[in-house]
């Protein structure tokens, strides 16, 4: 067999490989962030009903300073991406009409006083449950989560097609083999290497306790 016409047939390998093991990362990620958002909802969720009013409060404040600041001069003010959900979630005014209301952008996070807060949180169904959702909703990827995007990251650059998967492949084989060029045998190894070990790193990982 011609070697080079292998090494491309080995290299199309690594690059089918990594494309399926970015869509594996995808469902992962998606399963830790459905996990992660149920366990902060019921955290939230036990909480007195001043802590979440606080927890309210302090996030329609934050709103409230984004919004304040123009982050363009055609583009107008900014919000929160998740704004309308948490104003639904406790029932607050100005997120289910038609119109100015279907644009983010046109939504106001209202000032509300301690009083009005906690009564939005126990006018809240289940224990301010919808609240405690919405919040959890708002907040960051945690660590496990981030190193799993990371990783996705790399598979989807590694199973890109054209310049940039060419690219992101021999960095990897460069690295992989400290920096020397490889050639024949040692190239070959590498990368089945990678074609194999994504898939058995995902499967050890699917066994390991979260």
């Amino acid at each position: 067999m011609n070697p080079l016409a292998y090494l491309q047939r080995k290299d199309a390998e690594v690059k089918a490989r990594s494309a399926k093991d970015a869509g594996k990362f995808g469902l992962r990620i998606a399963a830790e962030r459905a996990k992660r958002d149920s366990d902060r909802t019921k955290k939230i969720q036990g909480r007195s009903v001043n802590e979440k009013a606080a927890m309210l409060g302090t996030y329609l404040a934050d709103a409230n300073k984004m919004q304040g600041q123009e982050v363009g001069p055609e583009s107008g003010p900014s919000s929160p991406i998740g704004l309308r959900q948490v104003m639904q979630s406790a029932g607050l005014p100005g997120t289910g009409g038609k119109g100015k209301y279907t644009n983010k952008g046109a939504l106001q996070a209202p000032d509300l006083d301690d009083a009005a807060l906690r009564s939005a949180v126990m006018a809240s169904a289940d224990g301010a449950r919808p609240i405690a959702a919405a919040l959890a909703q708002q907040e960051g990827p945690g660590l496990m989560e981030m190193g799993l995007r990371a990783r996705q990251a790399i598979a989807q650059n590694m199973g890109a097609g054209g310049t940039r998967g060419q690219i992101s492949r021999g960095v990897a084989y460069a690295g992989m083999t400290g920096g020397i060029t490889a050639s024949g045998a040692a190239l070959v190894d590498l990368m089945q290497f990678m074609t194999q070990g994504a898939e058995v790193q995902s499967e050890r990982d699917d066994v390991l306790p979260s």
